[in-house]
C-alpha cells in the first residue's frame, strides 16, 4: 500500500512506507521528528501512518541545516 489521501488533501503513508521512500532517514530520526510533533501522526491499528508532506518539510529543512545521517555537517572544536 502506498498511501491514503485525506479529506483535507494530505496524503497520509505508514511509518516504514516513509521510511522507504527517503533514502537514508533512520527510523530513529523519523520516530523523533513525531515525538517533536514536527511531522503529524496517527495510529490506525498497530500501525503508525505520518502526514507525507510533513515528513518532506521537516527533512529538506534538515537538509539545508546540514543535517546527514550520523550527524550534523559543521565545524568542531575540540576545547
Amino acid at each position: 500500500m502506498t498511501g491514503v489521501v485525506g479529506p483535507d488533501g494530505t496524503e497520509w503513508v505508514s511509518a516504514v512506507t516513509a521510511l522507504d521512500r527517503v533514502p537514508g532517514l533512520s527510523g530513529w530520526t523519523l520516530w523523533s521528528w513525531i515525538r517533536r510533533e514536527q511531522v503529524r501522526s496517527r495510529r490506525v491499528g498497530r500501525q503508525v501512518w505520518v502526514a507525507w508532506p510533513d515528513v518532506l518539510e521537516v527533512e529538506a529543512a534538515a537538509h539545508l541545516a546540514g543535517w546527514r545521517r550520523g550527524g550534523y555537517r559543521g565545524v568542531h572544536t575540540d576545547a
